[in-house]
C-alpha cells in the first residue's frame, strides 16, 4: 500500500472546508491506514474459529487531527490475522525469522512490506515488530472531523455467537454521536451505516445522516448536541439501555437510549453537570458503580453480600460517577429509567451530588485541566480510581456502601505519582491481580500500576503521542494508540513470559508524524 499523500492545494481545500457538516466534500480518507488514531475497543465477541475464545477484531477511531481529508474514520483490525503474520505461540514471542512454511513473516529491518509480507523488526529494537497496517484492515466507514473514543454495545436482537454489535463513536468536529453495525458476512464482518458504494475505490465511504444522532429526541427544534463530545461509556442494566457522553468542553453530559429491536436510538436530555462555575467547563471521565444482589454479582455465590446502592432503587436506576475535567470534583448522580418527556419533567435526573476524589496540591497558580478517566478498580465497586491529570497522579477513592447503602466517595490512601499530564486509564482485573494502565501523551510512555500494592511497577516507552488503551484478556497483551506516528503498539502483560510490560509489536509502521 502507498501512504497517503496530500498536495499543498488539497491541504489548503480541506483547511477552507474545516468544520463543514458535509463528509463528502474534500479528499476522501483511505480505507485501510492509520491517521492520528484515538479510540480503540476489543470486540467483546470471541472469535468463533479461535479455540481460546481470542477476540478477532480490534475497532479504532482515526481522529483527522490535522483536517488533511474530509472526515474521520472507524476502522476494524483483524486481530487473529495480525498475531498469525508474525507472532510464534511455541516461544510466546515475535518470530525472528521468515517462516512462510509457518504461515508467518517477519523481515529484516527496513525491507519492503507489502500485503504478501506485512510485517519487519523495528530498525531501532530488532526484538519489536511492525507491520503494515493495510494488510489487516478489514473495513472501514467515514464520520466527520475528530473521531474520538468508540465503545461497543451489544445488541438485543443479537445472538451471542451471531449476534450483532453496534459501534458507538462521539464526533467533535461536528458535534454528533455517530453508530455503526457491525455485521456477520463469510469469513468476516462489514460495517453498515447507512453508507453508499465508495466513490472512489480504497475510500471510506461516509455514514449516512440517518445514523447520526444530533438532537434531543431527534426532534430538529430540540436542543443540538453540545460541542466536543468526546468520551462515551456504555451501560446496559436492569430493563435501560443508555449510553453516557462527556463532552471535553461546555460542561454537557448526554445521556442516550440505546433503543432496541423496535426502537430507534435517540439521545434523551443532556445535563450542564460538567461545569465548574469557571470560563473552563467540560469532562472526560465515566463510571457506573456495580450493582446486584447477594450471589447475582460477578462472583456468583462467591459473593454473598449484596451490593445495592440505595439511591440505585434496587438496582433498576444506574449510579454514574462522571469527573469534571477543570475542577477537582466528581459528580454522582442517578436518571429514572423513562425520558423527561413521560415524566412531565424537564430532566431524568436524580440525585446530583458533589465531592472531591482529593489528590496533589496543583499550587495556587494552576488553571488547566485536573481530572482524566476514572474507573473502579473491584467488580464489587468499593474502590473507585481516578486520573489527575496535573500533577499527575493516580488517586483512589473508598466507595464502599454503608449499613444505609450509601457510598463513602472519600479518598482512600495516598496518590500514586505519575508522568506529566496522564488521561486515560484501563482496568484489567483477572482474578488473581488487578492492574491500572494509564497513556501518557507528552512522555510517550505507558504507566502500568498494581492496583492492590497501589504502586507503579513498569513505565514502558509506546510510541509517540499514546491516548487509548484497550485489554485483550485471551492473548495477555494491552492495545496503545499513538497518535503522533499513527501506530498502536502491543504491550505484553503475560506472566507467563519474559517480555512482560514490554512492547512486543507494533500495528502501523513507525514513522513519526507522517502525516
Amino acid at each position: 500500500m502507498s501512504r497517503p499523500t496530500h498536495t499543498a492545494a488539497g491541504l489548503v481545500f480541506a483547511a477552507l472546508l474545516a468544520g463543514c457538516e458535509n463528509p463528502s466534500v474534500g479528499i476522501a480518507p483511505p480505507a485501510d491506514a492509520f491517521f492520528f488514531p484515538t479510540g480503540l475497543a476489543v470486540d467483546p465477541k470471541p472469535d468463533p474459529d479461535a479455540p481460546d475464545g481470542a477476540p478477532r477484531y480490534l475497532f479504532v477511531t482515526n481522529g483527522n487531527s490535522d483536517r488533511a481529508f474530509s472526515g474521520s474514520t472507524v476502522v476494524a483490525v483483524d486481530l487473529a490475522a495480525f498475531w498469525r503474520a508474525w507472532f510464534d505461540p511455541e516461544t510466546g514471542a515475535a518470530d525472528p525469522y521468515c517462516r512462510l512454511d509457518a504461515g508467518r513473516c517477519v523481515q529484516p529491518p527496513e525491507a519492503a512490506v507489502d500485503a504478501s509480507l506485512p510485517c519487519r523488526h523495528l530498525a531501532q529494537a530488532p526484538q519489536v515488530v511492525e507491520c503494515e497496517e493495510s494488510a489487516f484492515v478489514v473495513d472501514a466507514v467515514r464520520t466527520g472531523h475528530f473521531a474520538a473514543r468508540v465503545a461497543v454495545s451489544l445488541e438485543p436482537d443479537g445472538d451471542p455467537v451471531t449476534g450483532r454489535r453496534r459501534l458507538w463513536v462521539p464526533v467533535r468536529g461536528d458535534p454528533s454521536i455517530v453508530y455503526v453495525d457491525v455485521e456477520e458476512m463469510a469469513g468476516g464482518i462489514r460495517f453498515e451505516c447507512g453508507q453508499p458504494k465508495p466513490e472512489i475505490e480504497g475510500t471510506a465511504p461516509p455514514c449516512d445522516r440517518s445514523n447520526r444522532l444530533v438532537h434531543v429526541l431527534d426532534d430538529p427544534d430540540r436542543p443540538r448536541l453540545s460541542r466536543e463530545p468526546f468520551n462515551v461509556l456504555i451501560d446496559e442494566g436492569a430493563g435501560y439501555r443508555y449510553a453516557y457522553v462527556a463532552h471535553a468542553t461546555g460542561g454537557a453530559l448526554t445521556r442516550i437510549d440505546l433503543g432496541d429491536a423496535g426502537r430507534a436510538p435517540k439521545i434523551v436530555e443532556q445535563l450542564f453537570i460538567l461545569d465548574t462555575g469557571n470560563t473552563a467547563a467540560g469532562g472526560i471521565g465515566l463510571a457506573v458503580r456495580p450493582c446486584f444482589e447477594a450471589g447475582q454479582g460477578p462472583l456468583g455465590n462467591a459473593d454473598p453480600e449484596p451490593n445495592v446502592p440505595s439511591l440505585s432503587k434496587g438496582c433498576t436506576r444506574p449510579l454514574v460517577y462522571a469527573a469534571l475535567r477543570y475542577a477537582s470534583r466528581i459528580a454522582t448522580f442517578t436518571v429514572t429509567p423513562l425520558d423527561p418527556d413521560e415524566l412531565g419533567a424537564a430532566t431524568g435526573l436524580r440525585s446530583l451530588s458533589y465531592f472531591s476524589p482529593g489528590g496533589l496540591d496543583p499550587g495556587a497558580g494552576f488553571g488547566g485541566a485536573f481530572l482524566g478517566d476514572i474507573a473502579f478498580a473491584d467488580p464489587r465497586g468499593d474502590r473507585l480510581l481516578a486520573v489527575q491529570t496535573q500533577p499527575g497522579a493516580l488517586l483512589s477513592i473508598d466507595t464502599s456502601l454503608d449499613v444505609n447503602g450509601v457510598p463513602a466517595n472519600v479518598p482512600a490512601g495516598p496518590p500514586v505519582e505519575l508522568c506529566q499530564q496522564p488521561t486515560t486509564l484501563a482496568v484489567l482485573d483477572d482474578g488473581v491481580e488487578r492492574l491500572g494502565f494509564v497513556t501518557c501523551f507528552r512522555s510517550a510512555h505507558l504507566f502500568v500500576i498494581d492496583l492492590d500494592a497501589m504502586e507503579v511497577v513498569a513505565e514502558t516507552l509506546v510510541g509517540a503521542g499514546p491516548h487509548a488503551v484497550a485489554v485483550d484478556r485471551v492473548r495477555e497483551a494491552v492495545y496503545v494508540s499513538n497518535a503522533l506516528e499513527a501506530t498502536i503498539s502491543v504491550v505484553d502483560i503475560s506472566r507467563r513470559r519474559p517480555t512482560r510490560f514490554a512492547v512486543l509489536a507494533k500495528i502501523g509502521l513507525e514513522e513519526p508524524f507522517r502525516q
